[in-house]
């Protein structure tokens, strides 16, 4: 797959896997987009929209992690 394949891939993969935990199908894993550290899209329209308040820096879809050691979850 290209670079930009693999970002859309991943974008989803993300996407479906968030679905199924909120959906109780299954376990909530160390993502970003459950972390406190998240903020998506703080910069629309760039390469890199995301960011991460752990480590203060920006980064793109094709960086989400699907299992980060430093994660924090979201607080309901």
């Amino acid at each position: 797959m290209s670079p930009e394949e693999q970002e859309v891939f991943l974008r989803g993969l993300t996407k479906m896997i968030r679905k199924l935990q909120e959906q109780g199908e299954i376990p909530i894993s160390q993502m970003c987009v459950t972390c406190r550290f998240f903020r998506p899209n703080a910069y629309p329209g760039s390469d890199r929209p995301h960011h991460c308040a752990f480590v203060d820096a920006p980064f793109g879809d094709r960086d989400l992690r699907l299992e980060c050691p430093d994660h924090v979850p979201v607080q309901n």
